[in-house]
């Protein structure tokens, strides 16, 4: 059995706050009763499983938001004191990701516990089995240095998994702001370190006093660099109108989000991203980044297919690719359906005037920016930042892929249009007879 899973961006703590403490018995919990569904055979009879791969598919860890940055030393550079700077962030992030790498080395060191077969082929209480369990961490954007970093010497560090028939990787050079360039860093990275640490470190002392503020503030570190106005606009609005924030608060932080942005567009000149099929990247990105007062974010213009060579160079004829940082229900091309399946963060939903995140142009390729739709935080921005995980059979016949339920807000919808989740109770996909089993473990 394998189970994948990615973006939890824990962050070294000095700007924006980790993941859900829960989220972690939660991940143990939903492991175990996916461990006990997959015991359950074809033929109706119980067999555990014979092991389990469970492979963190990139962004385990964020590197890229600390106060490290805020200065003038930057993550990409080649200087010692850069190199300092990348191993006290990386050191206080695997120090706050403790709870996480802990229960992943347990798994390795003390195998899962599931019940044993009887002779008759079912669960026996009271019994022990012990499946053995093992553990990758792939390198993400936000933790490309980990190959280097002191992680538990349980578990393998590296770039990719395969088993030869299925292949997990972090899959960022897919989306248009991490393509990677002649010289570093990617588009990504320098708004995530020139905007957003930027932004969390001035507006600090004043989030601290709104009471959702380290919730939009995760949000905006783990969700989509796209939407990250539009959270936190509609965040803003929220706040003020519910009386959480002053209406002084607000023009406070709007107006250290588009000084944030200034200088992450006076930054990026400087680094040198430059233009490409006709189309100014950085001013384009620094339009989509500003609050307006009263109207939403301009619509960036599209790089239609822009992707598509990158897609060739990966594509594994007969290959199902499990990618963890390209947006949870994107649609592939037509030749790669059925073969490519993504975990990465959720787009905003859209709203009722008809503008929000979707899944891309008809020809496949990823937009560079998609129009961000305006929403409440209460409308699941928290679900669409927060680390998701699947689980794929690795026996046959290998016939189906299982959201697990993380997040309270529920899973994104799946290739099968939503059939597969109900209400928070997981149902298996369409049985040869057309019967649906409810899940019960």
């Amino acid at each position: 059995m394998l189970v994948v899973t990615s973006n939890w961006c824990i962050p070294d703590g000095s700007l924006v706050p980790g993941p859900a403490p829960g989220l972690v018995a939660r991940l143990r919990g939903e492991v175990r009763r996916a461990c006990l569904r997959a015991g359950f055979r074809a033929d109706g009879r119980y067999r555990p499983v014979q092991g389990i791969a469970v492979v963190c598919a990139g962004d385990t860890f964020d590197w890229l938001t600390s106060r490290e940055w805020v200065g003038d030393v930057r993550p990409w550079e080649s200087g010692r004191r850069a190199a300092a700077a990348r191993e006290r962030a990386a050191a206080a992030s695997l120090r706050h990701g403790g709870r996480l790498l802990g229960t992943l080395a347990a798994w390795v060191r003390r195998g899962l516990v599931v019940p044993a077969a009887d002779r008759r082929g079912r669960p026996l209480p009271g019994s022990v089995h012990r499946v053995g369990v093992r553990v990758s961490l792939l390198r993400g954007d936000r933790d490309r240095w980990i190959e280097g970093m002191p992680v538990p010497a349980e578990l393998a560090v590296g770039t990719r998994w395969t088993d030869g028939a299925v292949t997990v990787r972090h899959g960022e050079e897919l989306e248009p702001p991490w393509f990677p360039g002649v010289a570093e860093p990617t588009l990504g990275e320098s708004l995530g370190v020139d905007l957003v640490s930027r932004f969390a470190a001035a507006v600090a002392g004043g989030v601290r006093s709104w009471p959702s503020g380290a919730a939009v503030m995760r949000g905006i570190v783990a969700g989509r660099l796209a939407d990250a106005p539009a959270r936190l606009a509609a965040a803003l609005d929220a706040g003020v109108r519910g009386g959480t924030l002053p209406a002084a608060g607000r023009t406070m932080v709007a107006d250290e989000w588009n000084r944030a942005v200034s200088a992450w567009h006076r930054a990026a000149r400087r680094l040198g991203v430059g233009r490409a099929e006709g189309v100014d990247v950085v001013d384009h990105v620094a339009a989509a980044m500003t609050l307006a007062a009263a109207a939403p974010p301009p619509v960036v213009p599209r790089w239609s297919g822009a992707n598509e060579s990158r897609e060739d160079a990966t594509r594994a004829a007969g290959c199902r690719e499990i990618l963890g940082h390209p947006p949870a229900g994107y649609d592939p091309p037509a030749g790669r359906l059925g073969r490519v399946f993504c975990i990465g963060p959720q787009p905003l939903p859209p709203t009722g005037d008809g503008r929000g995140a979707d899944s891309g142009p008809a020809t496949g390729g990823l937009a560079l920016f998609d129009p961000p739709g305006m929403m409440s935080p209460s409308g699941g921005g928290d679900a669409a930042a927060a680390p998701f995980a699947v689980v794929v059979p690795l026996e046959a016949p290998r016939s189906w892929i299982e959201w697990l339920p993380l997040a309270s807000g529920g899973t994104p919808s799946p290739a099968d249009g939503g059939r597969a989740w109900h209400g928070g109770i997981w149902r298996s996909q369409p049985a040869p007879s057309g019967r649906r089993v409810v899940d019960a473990a």
